[in-house]
């Protein structure tokens, strides 16, 4: 049994909606992914099919996903979570400044976008949890 529930929001500005989708699981009819505390985050007991949304940890904002995959008959095993929605505040700004630059605004120039992304990327590398990267290098293509 699943359900989607959606919120819908309205104000002068637009509308925003944001939907979720709940499987029921009735005990013992199916083996669960365990409760863990990992990367920050705690995942609840989760039946294998669609990813679990949660909180980005500390310094980001959005929402991290996880899948929980069942492997062998009665073994559903946690993947690796993906935190590549969960943007810091300071990859927000980077992103800015290069939107601005593309569209004309000239507050900045290509080197200090550049600049900016090294230096963010090299204090933060070593703890970046796994596809949080991905904004950076998606800028870099650009």
């Amino acid at each position: 049994k699943s359900v989607v529930f959606t919120c819908i929001v309205s104000n002068s500005v637009a509308p925003v909606s944001r939907s979720v989708h709940v499987t029921v699981v009735e005990p013992g009819t199916v083996t669960l992914c365990p409760q863990s505390d990992d990367y920050g985050v705690s995942w609840p007991a989760s039946a294998s099919g669609p990813a679990v949304l949660a909180d980005c940890p500390k310094r980001g904002t959005g929402l991290a996903s996880r899948i929980c995959e069942q492997r062998d008959f009665g073994r559903p095993e946690w993947l690796v979570p993906d935190f590549s929605d969960c943007v810091p505040e300071e990859v927000i700004e980077i992103t800015n400044e290069f939107r601005g630059l593309t569209y004309g605004y000239q507050k900045t120039n290509g080197s200090n976008v550049l600049q900016s992304c090294l230096k963010f990327a090299s204090t933060h590398g070593a703890t970046f949890l796994p596809g949080e990267g991905g904004i950076l290098l998606a800028l870099l293509q650009e």
